[in-house]
């Protein structure tokens, strides 16, 4: 490991090492507001009476159910200004003094408006998910007029009582809900009502030096500083906060511009689908703090858990380290800037992941570790990442993205290699520690690998032809025989899409583990899925349309595939009438065409060529589509001398089975569908021109035409009305004229003769073409 690395390592061992709990404050007792708020609920013409008055509540009950509570988006403050000026001179700056809080301002967010009529504690906690990065909650009561309802919090062997009578004033009561126990008695009469605010941190403009020091050593020094030295007794809030006022944003953004990468702040956005909202990180922010930060969070990630009585257990034990991803990801963007050691940054994060520095690099034993795992899980939780497989984030993304793609002489993945791969399989090959996130349980692991793991493997492939595979293709393996078979037709977690399948057969192949028992599992994991373009057989033929671009087919597995497919008899009737599938019938012929082509050919192949034709169904459509398609492709592109036997006997069945279709014989009525006695002057324009040919043609019933038609062709039809139609139709949003064919009395229905006139005219053709196949094979032999 290069020495200059060791200060830093040293450095972040100790932050580590020194990291404390911190101490959790019950409350800050009752302040007195000066300024009592005017509020105006959505759906009440007058302002919320304080007390509250019957009335209104009615109305609130009418429009809000039991009107318990109502959100803060129903919610508005007439004199916000005011009011938020008196609440931080009375409360907010008491919570900063008495939490002792330094690296950030406090502030309010509103959650919601209680109305409690019967003495109940939960609806004073703060709505869950509404801010981020919420660390309390600020309970304003007002006045309400009731008795009973007195409030207690306690938190171990501390507690406070609110006493229970009924000010003239708001008071505002400050609680830190992390372990701590709100109990409420009943109300006997009147209603309580209170606002109830989330405590969040905004960020001051820190003083002193705006970032760390340029040079490893004075880093290393910093670092160190900031290590040793005591930590404050509660820091919860280095971390990036929203900006929550829209009215601010502007002002924001513009001030944001005058920041570059060597000033106190720097800028990043939510993701695209959110709103734009600009968040500052200070380049100052002590890793300390993000420490003790994350391990509040922890407890109330567990807090919150149990409450809600979640029936999935989920390891919480370092659910707070994700939120340390950012800092990190920013700590070595500015040692690379710094000192441009871009070969030392993968040998720091994998000693800062715990792994010894002789570790062999790369996929024997990945970098990140548990901390990486946990960055993920987080992320996972995500919308914008739900799916698992885009998820190009984080470190991960930053370092393969900037650093590997430079490192020619060092093994790293690079390029685009998701961080749900990377995650899995160091799941599997490291043993679990502190630090490590095992997951929802809710969600089968070994089926969440094959669900992510194999597509992204073939990416990073066939970006990558060279990168190691074994660790993967061991893990997926791992996974298969670990999920007993009765747990096969069970499938709520995840269902197969055909791109899912066609990555698990190329994983597979990989190791040479495509086997009958494998082609069961595809089946089931496809089993469920409604669409019938993403069942077994499409994952089949996907995993045969992409292979010429990543792996090289091995005969035997083609052989064994294709069988798959031909073996299916059953899907073959179901294919000619569904020929609107994704891949149809001749899709179908040409797979059957590339597997003889890939194949030796000799007598036994002859033999399944056979055998296959036999399972067909014995209709005119699947000697047109199918038998008729395959001959067709192997006549175009196998040699005679290797396939004459093949190509003779095809043939031969081929045109036997068309003279015994019938079509060859034109039937009474055929030709129902052809108006040669109507009289266009074709030469007039190209609607005039194509009219003529569409009278004559057999095979069409209908045209679709533009809006405007030519005189010439609307006085043609209008003069045979009782053999054309001129109708207007509205397609994608915009008006055409469709111009059809009407069925006369007495005769073939229309479409019929025009199906039959197609049919017999392409049965001809293919008979003359099959004819002249034979005639070239008996040349050639003579």
């Amino acid at each position: 490991m290069p020495r200059a690395v060791d200060p830093l390592i040293s450095a972040c061992e100790d932050i580590l090492k020194h990291h404390r709990v911190p101490s959790f404050y019950v409350c800050t007792g009752i302040q007195g507001i000066s300024l009592r708020p005017a509020v105006r609920v959505q759906g009440l013409r007058d302002l919320l009476a304080l007390p509250l008055s019957p009335s209104q509540h009615l109305q609130l009950r009418a429009r809000y159910g039991k009107a318990r509570i109502v959100p803060a988006s129903k919610v508005t403050i007439e004199n916000q200004d005011a009011f938020v000026t008196a609440l931080v001179d009375s409360v907010v700056g008491k919570i900063e003094s008495v939490l002792g809080i330094q690296t950030t301002d406090v502030g309010a967010v509103l959650s919601h408006l209680c109305i409690d009529t019967s003495g109940g504690a939960s609806m004073l906690h703060a709505l869950q998910g509404c801010v981020n990065n919420a660390f309390g909650t600020l309970i304003v009561l007002l006045p309400s007029g009731h008795s009973g309802g007195v409030l207690t919090f306690q938190h171990k062997d501390r507690s406070m009582t609110l006493p229970g009578n009924v000010a003239d004033v708001a008071k505002g009561f400050d609680g830190i809900f992390i372990n701590t126990m709100m109990t409420s008695t009943p109300i006997t009469s009147g209603r309580r009502l209170a606002l109830v605010f989330h405590l969040t941190g905004v960020h001051k403009t820190p003083t002193g030096p705006s970032r760390l020091p340029l040079n490893s050593t004075g880093r290393a020094a910093e670092l160190r500083t900031l290590a040793n030295g005591p930590l404050p007794e509660c820091q919860r809030i280095a971390c990036g906060i929203d900006y929550l006022d829209d009215a601010l944003r502007d002002a924001d953004e513009k001030c944001l511009d005058d920041y570059d990468f060597h000033k106190p702040y720097e800028q990043y956005s939510e993701e695209e689908d959110e709103p734009l909202f600009p968040q500052l990180w200070s380049k100052h922010a002590h890793l300390a703090d993000l420490l003790v930060a994350t391990g509040c969070f922890d407890v109330a990630l567990v807090r919150s858990t149990e409450s809600e009585g979640d029936e999935n257990e989920v390891d919480t034990s370092a659910y707070g380290w994700p939120r340390l991803s950012s800092a990190f990801h920013r700590l070595l963007r500015r040692w690379l800037h710094t000192e441009n050691q871009r070969s030392s940054v993968p040998a720091l994060l994998s000693h800062l992941a715990g792994l010894p520095k002789e570790a062999p690099r790369c996929l024997e034993q990945p970098f990140f570790g548990s901390f990486l795992k946990a960055c993920w899980y987080d992320v996972q939780s995500h919308s914008p990442f739900a799916d698992g497989t885009d998820a190009h984030c984080l470190l991960l993304d930053w370092h393969f993205e900037t650093i590997s793609p430079d490192l020619v002489h060092c093994d790293w993945l690079g390029d685009r290699l998701p961080l749900a791969l990377v995650a899995t399989i160091d799941a599997f090959l490291r043993p679990r520690r502190f630090g490590s996130c095992a997951g929802p349980c809710s969600r089968d692991v070994g089926l969440w690998r094959l669900d992510h793991v194999p597509i992204a493997l073939m990416t990073a492939i066939e970006s990558q032809p060279g990168v190691p595979t074994t660790p993967y293709t061991d893990a997926i393996v791992h996974a298969l025989d670990a999920i007993p078979v009765a747990h096969w037709p069970w499938r709520p977690v995840c269902e197969f899409t055909s791109a899912q399948g066609a990555a698990l057969l190329s994983c597979m192949h990989l190791c040479n583990r495509v086997d009958p028992a494998l082609l069961d599992v595809l089946v089931a994991l496809c089993s469920e899925n409604e669409s019938k373009s993403n069942s077994s057989d499409h994952a089949v033929v996907k995993f045969f349309q992409a292979q010429p671009r990543v792996l090289v087919l091995d005969a035997a597995v083609t052989s064994r595939l294709v069988a798959f497919l031909l073996t299916n008899a059953a899907m073959l009737p179901e294919l000619v009438k569904r020929s609107t599938r994704w891949w149809t019938l001749d899709a179908y012929a040409q797979l059957v065409a590339d597997e003889i082509l890939a194949t030796p050919v000799g007598d036994c192949v002859l033999a399944r060529v056979q055998a296959w034709v036999a399972t067909l169904p014995s209709t005119p459509e699947a000697n047109r589509q199918v038998v008729f398609v395959a001959l067709a492709k192997l006549y175009s592109e196998k040699s005679l001398a290797c396939c004459r036997s093949i190509l003779g006997w095809l043939a031969t069945t081929c045109r036997e089975a068309f003279l015994r279709s019938g079509t060859l014989e034109p039937v009474a009525g055929i030709n129902d569908c052809v108006l040669d006695d109507i009289f266009v002057n074709y030469r007039h324009c190209a609607e005039c021109n194509a009219l003529h040919r569409f009278l004559l043609d057999g095979t069409k019933v209908q045209r679709q035409m533009r809006r405007r038609v030519c005189p010439h062709v609307h006085a043609t039809a209008t003069a045979h009305d009782g053999w054309l139609r001129l109708e207007p139709e509205r397609i994608d949003g915009h008006w055409a004229t469709r111009l059809r064919k009407v069925q006369q009395a007495g005769r073939m229905p229309i479409a019929d003769a025009a199906r039959a006139n197609k049919d017999h005219a392409h049965d001809t053709k293919c008979v003359r073409l099959l004819q002249a196949v034979l005639a070239h094979l008996e040349t050639t032999v003579a």
